[in-house]
């Protein structure tokens, strides 16, 4: 199979078992490793700001890994196939974000509607924003959520999401939309991700978005600061 190759900001692959294709890179820069698809487990996109325009990137870059899911059943492990050459059956996506840059509610939930694109089929599950621009030692956490009600209402008053985007499922006697769901802000999300993303690797559960603060746990969460809230505040 014949793909344009793809430099991507982070790989995480398994190097006990990945050959490596190709090193490459000039002397005193960090080199470029050549690793076979069928080995990455995830690959993460990062940007400096949460703004419209990143958020348009991220989603354009992500979704350049869709041609290496196995176009005829993109769950089948790639072991099936007589090349080995697509993506593993939980390969996941990412990104990260190390602020925010945005100016209102409507601006912010633009950027949550640039990411709704990654909610189709490429294993997109979180994006990590490192730090809120009202508070500095406040992380956020945004996913990729499904529910059967058009507008979005979890009852957690620290959500914030994108607009509907009905799903074709034809398996499913109910109507289902998704969401780009901004699950809060606060200093025990980062984390809570970090514990996420391990989970992840070890094919455990992760995190229910929309579970109580007490759900958020990990090394370095501090009880006490347990609180999340909204990027904007909905009285602000």
């Amino acid at each position: 199979m014949r793909v344009p190759l793809e430099e991507w900001d982070i790989i995480i692959y398994d190097n006990l078992q990945a050959p490596v294709l190709y090193v490459r890179g000039e002397a005193g820069t960090t080199p470029l490793l050549g690793i076979p698809a069928q080995h990455v487990h995830g690959v993460l996109e990062v940007k400096a700001t949460l703004n419209q325009s990143n958020t348009k990137k991220v989603t354009k870059k992500l979704q350049k890994i869709v041609p290496l899911l196995n176009p005829n059943n993109p769950f089948e492990h790639p072991s099936k196939h007589e090349k080995g050459d697509f993506l593993r059956i939980w390969f996941f996506t990412m990104a990260v974000f190390f602020e925010t840059d945005v100016k209102s509610p409507e601006d912010y939930r633009t950027c949550l509607n640039n990411l709704k694109p990654l909610h189709s089929g490429i294993g997109f599950e979180r994006a990590l924003v490192l730090r809120n621009q009202n508070c500095n030692q406040s992380s956020g956490m945004i996913a990729s959520y499904l529910s059967p009600i058009k507008e979005m209402t979890t009852g957690r008053k620290w959500h914030e999401s994108s607009e509907a985007e009905p799903l074709d499922l034809s398996r499913v006697d109910q109507d289902m939309y998704s969401f780009i769901l901004s699950c809060g802000y606060g200093v025990n999300m980062f984390p809570s991700m970090m514990m996420d993303l391990v989970e992840r690797l070890n094919d455990g559960p992760i995190t229910d978005v929309t579970g109580s603060t007490t759900d958020l746990v990990g090394y370095g969460y501090d009880e006490e600061r347990s609180e999340l809230s909204r990027l904007f505040p909905e009285n602000a």
